[in-house]
């Protein structure tokens, strides 16, 4: 798989604009492979689902998230 991704960062800041380019562009680029590495493990869990299989596991997993998202303590990624 070949993903080509184009991002225009501008930032006005007289001093700081070759810095926050530099940490916007690795947070971006991480998330982006964070997230194709998850799509790629998670490949075999759904394929040869139809269609049908799929809505039911995104009803689950929408309400996983929102019980989560209503109990549970702040969790995700983060910059390092």
């Amino acid at each position: 798989m070949t993903v080509y991704m184009f991002e225009e960062i501008k930032i006005k800041f007289f001093g700081q604009q070759q810095r926050a380019q530099k940490v916007i562009s690795k947070a971006s680029t991480r998330t982006y492979i964070n997230f194709y590495r998850t799509l790629i493990c998670s490949l075999d869990e759904w394929y040869g689902m139809t269609m049908m299989d799929i809505r039911e596991l995104e009803e689950k997993t929408k309400k996983d998230l929102d019980e989560a998202r209503d109990s549970g303590e702040v969790r995700g990624m983060k910059v390092k």
